[in-house]
């Protein structure tokens, strides 16, 4: 039976990046090769070879969609360094897979170390997807149809595949992004691109994705950005008023929920947090708290920064308490734990794996979890709208948006006109609205556009995205680096006196002691 099945075996909870620096099995030859054009009918297996002797139990041929090939049988190991998978191919198609995914590895030498993740493109004749090829100095070079990747170099060198993306890069952004200049000039841009490409035959792959990244923040967009993979640590934190807590941790380690980060790797928090600002985007300084947060989980930008030495292990420090993640940490089949548990956390926090839902807090308080502006498969947003405003006898309503990150603002339209006509619950009294500094992007517009049509009192903080702010996403992927990064389309203007963010008319400061003694300081504030 034929398949377009994804391999995995050995998968695991956690990802896992393993540095350069370590003993990492090197992909010595995949055929066919990246960037190729075959016919189909004369072949029907894909081959990967290593430089050293494999677990031969296990593989990750990663990928899935369209444009995965269908598959024959089971993945099939022929010798200790090579490995096969039977696949049909189809005329007038481009196919794509990975050798390992940051959540699979895999593949592994005998002693456990798993293969980086490297993605492989090739396609059949009758392809569209392909614009021309050109012999340019002595290379074979591949022009896409499509305008969003780079043009593919054949077996290029290093130093070929990063000069190739990173010039292609420097022309095609400002000609693809909205506006790329409102905040850094073109001179500024260009003279730093160019400094980048110059450095490339003495400068390593780390230093050279941390210019990119640091290079693409400073435009100053939060909807344009460099694309991290690598493995999420255990661990989520939330800065406070008093500093930076773990908010949220895999079961295994509960003893430092709650506890305050002071150090990372040695460095203390605030020199850490310092580092990693030209490492995240962000439009204003209430998503940058927000941003930084998310950093300080994420491997390879603490990796990009200089924080850790590693892709795959790292230390925290809790006052006098160290707490080393290791790579036995992060392997193990199943799902993960996570504290805190549905039922011990706040109200907020509940049902974070739907995009929306209501309950009754009283009697007569209905309140309304809005966590993203995107349909759900089976529950549109129209159709929960619908049921929120069938619930009989409520004279107060909450909505709380605290924790959108976005979506499709329309898809909110038929509740903000619900409300604004609404007989009883549309006064201050009746009707609250939570947002914070992750109220971002499309839900910062359902917020704008719930303050211009509703008399709704805000309560919380101010929101992470600016009212004026870029957005409509599309992506650019640097195929020779396998890097993708993402940009804005379009322009939103909503504000003429261009605020940094929607701020509440309630501000409440989120306190440490409060959260973890069980208080939710906004919604406290809402129900007053």
């Amino acid at each position: 039976m034929k398949t377009n099945a994804i391999f995995l075996f050995a998968t695991f909870a956690c990802s896992l990046v393993v540095s350069a620096t370590e003993n990492v099995p090197q992909i010595v030859g995949v055929e066919p090769e990246k960037w190729t054009v075959v016919n189909p009918q004369d072949v029907n297996q894909i081959r990967v070879t290593f430089d050293r002797d494999m677990n031969t139990k296990t593989y990750s041929w990663c990928g899935g969609g369209e444009t995965y090939p269908k598959t024959t049988s089971k993945p099939e190991w022929i010798d200790k360094r090579t490995c096969i998978l039977h696949v049909d191919l189809e005329p007038r198609r481009r196919y794509e897979f990975s050798i390992n995914a940051p959540r699979f590895i895999g593949f592994q030498s005998t002693d456990g170390v798993p293969v980086k993740p490297a993605r492989y493109t090739f396609f059949t004749t009758g392809t569209t997807d392909i614009a021309r090829v050109e012999q340019r100095a002595g290379m074979t070079v591949v022009f896409f149809s499509d305008s969003s990747r780079s043009p593919a170099i054949v077996k290029g060198t290093r130093e070929q595949r990063w000069k190739a993306d990173l010039t292609w890069l420097r022309d095609a952004l400002p000609e693809q992004h909205k506006n790329l200049f409102f905040k850094i000039s073109r001179a500024d841009f260009q003279r730093r691109m160019n400094t980048l490409i110059k450095s490339v035959s003495t400068s390593d792959d780390r230093t050279l994705k941390a210019g990119l990244v640091k290079l693409v923040n400073a435009v100053g967009d939060s909807h344009t950005s460099v694309s991290l993979s690598g493995i999420i640590f255990p661990v989520s934190f939330f800065i406070f008023e008093e500093g930076v807590f773990v908010d949220g941790i895999d079961a295994r380690f509960a003893e430092f929920y709650g506890k305050k980060l002071t150090a990372v790797e040695g460095i203390p928090i605030k020199q850490v947090l310092e580092r990693l600002q030209p490492f995240i985007h962000h439009d204003n300084a209430f998503y940058k708290r927000n941003a930084l947060a998310n950093a300080l989980p994420n491997a390879e930008r603490l990796y990009l920064a200089g924080i850790a030495d590693s892709e795959s292990h790292i230390r925290y420090t809790f006052g006098d308490v160290d707490w080393v993640i290791s790579e036995a940490d992060l392997t193990g089949s199943g799902a993960r734990e996570w504290l805190p548990r549905q039922e011990h956390t706040h109200l907020s926090r509940k049902n974070r794996n739907k995009n929306y839902w209501f309950q009754r807090l009283s009697d007569d308080v209905l309140y309304v979890k809005y966590n993203s502006c995107i349909d759900t498969k089976d529950y549109s947003v129209a159709a929960f709208i619908e049921d929120v405003f069938k619930e009989q006898n409520v004279k107060r309503m909450i909505v709380d948006l605290r924790d959108n990150g976005g979506g499709s603002s329309p898809l909110f339209a038929p509740f903000i006109a619900g409300m604004s006509k609404h007989p009883t619950l549309n006064t201050p009294d009746h009707f609250k609205v939570i947002i914070g500094r992750k109220t971002f992007s499309s839900a910062m517009l359902n917020a704008l556009e719930l303050k211009a049509a509703t008399r709704a009192a805000f309560v919380g903080e101010p929101t992470g995205s600016r009212p004026n702010h870029y957005g409509q996403v599309q992506n650019l992927f640097l195929s020779n680096i396998s890097v993708s990064l993402r940009y804005s389309t379009k322009i939103f203007i909503r504000s003429l006196n261009d605020n940094d963010a929607l701020y509440p008319d309630v501000f409440v400061p989120m306190w440490a002691k409060e959260w973890f003694s069980g208080e939710d300081a906004f919604l406290k504030a809402a129900l007053q």
